[in-house]
C-alpha cells in the first residue's frame, strides 16, 4: 500500500486521508457499550443507539504484517490506523501491507453493542478504497463472530460479491435473537503477497457504521 487515499468529504461520510497525515491510535481503553432502547408507547422516537468514537474500539491483529521503511506507517496494533478529523476518531484506515512469508493477516476492530430482543437493526457505512495497487485487501462486518457483509478491492473466485472501488456506501441488517450483548467487529483481512518488495495490498477506509432500526430515529 503505497498511494494515499483522497481526503474528500471527511465531514459527512468519512473519506480517507493521506498517509502523511494519518495519526496512529494511542493506548485503547475499554470500548464504549452502545446500548438500545425501546421505542416509548405515544411518545416521540428515541435517538437510536449508535457506535461511540472509534478511539474507544479495541484492536487485534493475528498474523504479520510488512514493516515500513517510514515509521509512521507502523505501530503495535499492526497497520490500521485511526483518522481524526476535526479531532473527531469516526474511521478506521487499513494501509499496511501483509508480509511476503504468505498466509492472511486479519486486523480486527471491536466494540459491544447490546440490542433488544427481535429488532431489525440496519447498518450503513461508507467506505473509501485505494485499489491502484498490486493485491487486493477484503473487509468483513461481522457480529459475534459471524460474517454479516463482506466486501474486496480486487474481486476472486469464490470471494465476496460485494465489489470495494472508490467512495461507496454499504449497508446490511441484522435482526436481534435477545437482549444480550454482543460483539461488533470491523475486520480487515490482508492476504500475503509474492515474494516481490514491489507487491503492495490496495488500502481500505470505513467510517463508523451508522445505526438505524424500526421505534428509533438514527
Amino acid at each position: 500500500m503505497s498511494d494515499p487515499l483522497d481526503s474528500s468529504n471527511q465531514a459527512d461520510a468519512p473519506g480517507s486521508m493521506k498517509r502523511r497525515t494519518i495519526v496512529a491510535g494511542a493506548a485503547w481503553s475499554i470500548p464504549v457499550i452502545a446500548v438500545a432502547a425501546a421505542a416509548p408507547m405515544a411518545a416521540a422516537s428515541p435517538p437510536c443507539p449508535q457506535f461511540a468514537s472509534a478511539a474507544s474500539w479495541t484492536a487485534s491483529t493475528t498474523g504479520q504484517l510488512r514493516v515500513h521503511p517510514d515509521p509512521t506507517y507502523n505501530n503495535r496494533v499492526g497497520g490500521t490506523y485511526l483518522a481524526l478529523p476535526e479531532n473527531n476518531a469516526n474511521s478506521f484506515l487499513s494501509v499496511q501491507d501483509r508480509n511476503l512469508q504468505g498466509g492472511t493477516t486479519t486486523v480486527q476492530w471491536s466494540t459491544v453493542f447490546v440490542p433488544v430482543s427481535g429488532t431489525a437493526y440496519t447498518f450503513t457505512f461508507v467506505t473509501n478504497t485505494n485499489t491502484t495497487l498490486t493485491d487486493s485487501q477484503t473487509l468483513n462486518m461481522r457480529i459475534n463472530g459471524t460474517t454479516h457483509w463482506a466486501g474486496i478491492t480486487k474481486p476472486t473466485a469464490g470471494g465476496p460479491t460485494n465489489n470495494l472501488s472508490g467512495g461507496q456506501t454499504h449497508s446490511f441488517t441484522w435482526t436481534a435473537p435477545s437482549n444480550a450483548a454482543v460483539t461488533f467487529a470491523i475486520v480487515f483481512l490482508v492476504p500475503g503477497v509474492t515474494n516481490n518488495p514491489n507487491r503492495t495490498n490496495d488500502d481500505i477506509r470505513i467510517g463508523l457504521p451508522r445505526i438505524s432500526a424500526a421505534g428509533c430515529r438514527s
